[in-house]
């Protein structure tokens, strides 16, 4: 909460014209806060932008199944509270609960990310969604 107060100190100088720099800023949710309050937060400092992951180990189950319920009340929560999503496609389905080889781990999260991106789709017009293809690369669980 301490980054959405800086956040929001640094932003109040910014024109709110939405072709400004500050209709570009948005706010991570995090796992240890409440989601309500952290969208009251963003909304109360003028964020447009909430960027949430959609985790492979919270969509895909062993067997390959898609169930898209906890994806489902984050992601239209953001989008019924008027946010535009950024949506990081986080994760590697491990059907079977093993670890494939790495060429195997690719054709597996193309499919996920595919399956993401066609469950949400493009969004609203002036709203739409972003998809960030994982992130933070330099780490353990980026390279497996």
């Amino acid at each position: 909460m301490q980054a959405l107060f800086i956040a929001a100190a640094l932003s109040a100088s910014i024109p709110s014209d939405p072709s400004s720099l500050k209709a570009l800023l948005g706010v991570q949710v995090v796992g240890n806060v409440r989601f309500d309050e952290q969208l009251n937060a963003a909304k109360a400092i003028g964020f447009r932008n909430i960027r949430l992951a959609v985790r492979a180990n919270e969509v895909v189950d062993r067997t390959g199944r898609y169930s898209w319920s906890v994806a489902d009340a984050r992601i239209l929560t953001v989008l019924r509270s008027g946010y535009r999503p950024i949506i990081t496609i986080f994760g590697i389905p491990t059907m079977g609960g093993q670890v494939s080889p790495p060429t195997e781990q690719a054709a597996a999260y193309a499919e996920f990310a595919a399956q993401t991106v066609s469950h949400f789709g493009a969004g609203a017009s002036g709203r739409p969604i972003i998809y960030e293809l994982w992130n933070e690369p330099n780490t353990k669980t980026f390279w497996g």
